[in-house]
Formats: C-alpha cells, structure tokens, sequence
C-alpha cells in the first residue's frame, strides 16, 4: 500500500453530485412518499386523488428549490491527505491535523438505513432502498465516520465523528487505508444515538 493518499472534491464536482442524486434519486423517494401517504389514507379511509396529486405536487417543488439552491450555493473544496501518521483535512480555508492515535474506530456510513427494514406498510420500500443504495454509490463515493477518543471526563457524555468523503474512484483504497490503522465497526441505528458532534461533515 502506497504510504500517502491524497484526493480533492471540488465545489463543482460537489454541486454535480447533488444535482445528480435529486434527478436520479429524487423519483425513487416521490414513489415511494407517494405510496406511503396513499396506504394511510386508505387505512383512515379516507382515500383522495385530490390528496395524493397535492403531496406529490409538493414533493416536486421541494426538489425543484432543492436544485435552485444547490446552484448557486457556495460550496467549499473538500482535501484530504492519508499517511502512516494520520490524515489532514481541509475544507475551505478550515484545515485540521489528526493522529490516528486521536481515533477509537471508524463506520462506514451510507444513507439508506440499517439492516433490515421492515415496513408497516403494504408497500415494501426494500427494492426502492437498495436502489438508493445503487444510485449513491454511482453519484459520489463512500462516506466514513471516525470516532475520536474521549480525552476526558466530559468527552465521554457525548460521541465525535471526523467525516471523511472519498470518491467514487479511490472508495476501496480509502476504506483499505483505514482499515490498515483503525478498526472498521459496522454502523448501526444506535451509532448516531445520543449527543454527536460531527467535524468537517
């Protein structure tokens, strides 16, 4: 393994990846939002197309702002730099130091949830997940969370995660880089539980 890893996410590259997931994963959560309202209505018996057009006609402009905002809002380019001693990050003109001795273990974090998800609907949202799932691995890479070690008392009543954003291209050989000088944990829905304070997320 190489002794440095290095890599940059731009503002631009940034605004792309956000646009891309609200085209291609925007219709995946309008289904399934619309499916979701559509079965309670009918368990309250109350059951209207009106209904349903007006939710779905909301989610739409939400996507739209969504896209408006993301055009003009200014992002800062994203660097980081892996070695045998640890990892510095810079986001704009923010830039921090750590040692791998700072970290307990590291997660690696993806949106669509937990394990196995089992819905109170009748609509089975599994397949729309792990399409999700599918779309963000082909829009932007592995997202990991670092965990630092309490340094006192007081540190301990909450968590601290370091968020570390890799490409599409480099995901394996940043996930291989951690892994050879922390312990990989797997995440859970009680990994986020509790105070967390979240540094360069």
């Amino acid at each position: 393994m190489d002794n440095e890893l290095r890599w940059d996410i731009t503002a631009v590259e940034r605004r792309g990846q956000i646009q891309k997931a609200v085209v291609i994963i925007g219709p995946i959560l309008l289904l399934i939002v619309i499916s979701t309202v559509a079965d309670t209505l009918a368990k309250n018996h109350d059951f209207s197309f009106k209904k349903i057009i007006a939710v779905a006609f909301g989610v739409i402009v939400c996507f739209l702002i969504l896209l408006i905002v993301n055009r003009f809002f200014p992002y800062k380019q994203r660097s980081y730099i892996l070695n045998n001693e640890g990892l510095t990050i810079s986001k704009g003109k923010k830039i921090r130091r750590y040692l791998w001795s700072d970290f307990d273990c590291f997660y690696q974090y993806y949106a669509g949830g937990y394990g196995n998800y089992q819905s109170q609907y009748r609509y089975d949202v599994t397949g729309d997940r792990r399409r999700i799932l599918e779309a963000e691995k082909s829009i932007e890479g592995s997202i990991f969370y670092l965990k630092k070690i309490p340094k006192n008392i007081f540190a301990k009543l909450y968590k601290t995660f370091v968020v570390v954003y890799s490409e599409i291209a480099n995901s394996n050989a940043v996930s291989d880089f951690l892994n050879s000088h922390l312990t990989q944990q797997t995440m859970s829905a009680k990994t986020e539980l509790g105070l967390i304070f979240y540094e360069f997320k």
